[in-house]
């Protein structure tokens, strides 16, 4: 007997420890134990059930949920502080852009978000470059609605 064993015995209380670690043949095993005192009617302790389940796998699945939820956060996170640089960015990049100029529109853009998320320089570590592209569509459609032009980053234009 445990001194777990006898504290179920001694209080009647059930015991539950939600992570027990257990070295085993196969590896660390994570476990689950439950020990819960066996009373009769009249309340006394005859008995004790010990119950332990294997929750090795479960754990290893919701750290790596949990890991990846992380990820989609920070990248969820990452694209929202974008967004809200570009904005500001487009209105002053119109002002610097000849109007109807849609393609010169896109490539300022892009350069200009490149230098804000320093992406602006070559880097040779093909394992620390990262280069978050632009997805970005204008169209400019001229006050006597005639013509249409486009220009596209990563961005089709559908008619």
């Amino acid at each position: 007997m445990t001194n777990l064993d006898d504290r179920v015995f001694e209080t009647g209380e059930t015991i539950e420890i939600p992570k027990y670690v257990k070295e085993t043949p196969e590896g660390r095993r994570v476990r689950r134990l439950l020990k819960v005192p066996w009373k009769d009617v009249d309340g006394r302790i005859n008995g004790m059930i010990s119950w332990s389940e294997d929750i090795t796998e479960r754990k290893k699945i919701r750290e790596e949920r949990d890991e990846a939820f992380q990820v989609i956060t920070a990248s969820i996170s990452y694209a929202s502080n974008i967004q809200q640089s570009v904005l500001p960015t487009l209105d002053r990049t119109l002002m610097t852009v000849d109007i109807g100029d849609a393609a010169g529109l896109v490539s300022t853009m892009h350069r200009i978000i490149q230098q804000m998320l320093s992406q602006d320089t070559r880097v040779h570590d093909v394992d620390h470059c990262s280069d978050d592209g632009l997805e970005m569509g204008v169209c400019f459609l001229p006050p006597d609605k005639k013509s249409l032009i486009f220009a596209g980053a990563g961005f089709p234009l559908f008619l």
